[in-house]
């Protein structure tokens, strides 16, 4: 990691089993070797469930990224593994897929409406300041999708009564899907 990241960088993650001794060892190490911590930000994430059981290859409870793109857009996975904290407990459903794939296909059609009105209407103020506040807060994709969604609902209400909206908004929208991990 090192050669690529340096002494120092921002975020380390890992799972929440990883608290003790891993992480731990991982810095001393690390301070030992270079004078530096690794991290600036040590994060553990919960497990993901499937029917209330942890997920594991031992349990034989799991699904592989390889399967799931068999029926499903990666941008779609990110979307539905963004939908909750990564601190939470979260309980793996392919109905939880789908719901994300029609979100990702209502943003989709939203962003290219705006795109073909070729409006320069009203800006869609806010959006990136309640995006990033979100985000700030613990990393908390959850709510900052939310935050997006919810633009997208009354950005759709807003075209629907013929209101203009900018189409720099969708730009605005791409984009921050895109921080996300979602094209």
């Amino acid at each position: 990691g090192q050669k690529f990241l340096g002494d120092e960088f921002d975020i380390h993650a890992g799972g929440k089993d990883h608290i003790f001794p891993h992480h731990p060892n991982e810095r001393a190490q690390c301070f030992a070797a270079t004078g530096a911590g690794q991290a600036k930000y040590w994060i553990h994430n919960e497990f993901i469930q499937i029917e209330g059981e942890k997920m594991s290859k031992s349990e034989g409870n799991f699904y592989t990224v390889r399967e799931l793109l068999e029926d499903h857009s990666g941008d779609a996975i990110r979307m539905y593994l963004v939908s909750s904290h990564y601190r939470s407990e979260t309980d793996f459903s392919k109905e939880g897929l789908e719901k994300a794939e029609k979100e990702l296909k209502k943003v989709r059609r939203m962003v290219q409406r705006l795109k073909n009105s070729g409006d320069s209407g009203k800006e869609f103020l806010g959006l990136e300041e309640k995006f990033e506040e979100e985000m700030d807060d613990d990393l908390n994709t959850a709510r900052a999708k939310q935050v997006l969604m919810e633009a997208v609902n009354r950005i759709n209400k807003m075209l629907d009564q013929d209101e203009k909206v900018s189409e720099g908004t969708a730009e605005k929208l791409v984009e921050l899907f895109g921080i996300l991990g979602i094209n």
